[in-house]
């Protein structure tokens, strides 16, 4: 399944991600038409930036620190973390990527919107 670049940013996103990359490509093709101004449009590329920003940045860290664990014996994962772990892991990367104290997700965001016309 193909995606039609909107953008260089869009076009390294889908390269980088591959099939991955379409949910955020096709959120910020959303933004960007011509009806979706003002805050749904505001609404919209926060959602594809605190997206891309926990699924890029944050999941393979905290996939990283998981799976490096060196518990051993009656302390290593039991098949139910195992199974629940990466969901676990999906709502703290969420949570971390949508919090106003990222400032890389704030500046992100900012940059996808001067990009999209939404802000000057």
């Amino acid at each position: 399944m193909s995606v039609p670049a909107i953008d260089p940013l869009s076009a390294q996103l889908v390269a980088a991600r591959g099939h991955g990359g379409e949910r955020f490509v096709r959120m910020l093709h959303e933004a960007a038409a011509p009806g979706a101004r003002g805050a749904d449009a505001a609404a919209k590329i926060h959602k594809a930036a605190t997206g891309l920003l926990s699924q890029a940045l944050v999941m393979p860290v905290l996939k990283e620190l998981r799976g490096g664990s060196l518990a051993w014996g009656p302390f290593k994962p039991g098949d139910g973390e195992r199974t629940f772990g990466p969901m676990l892991d999906q709502r703290i990367a969420d949570r971390i990527a949508g919090s106003e104290r990222v400032a890389l997700g704030r500046r992100l965001e900012e940059s996808l919107m001067r990009r999209r016309g939404v802000i000057a």
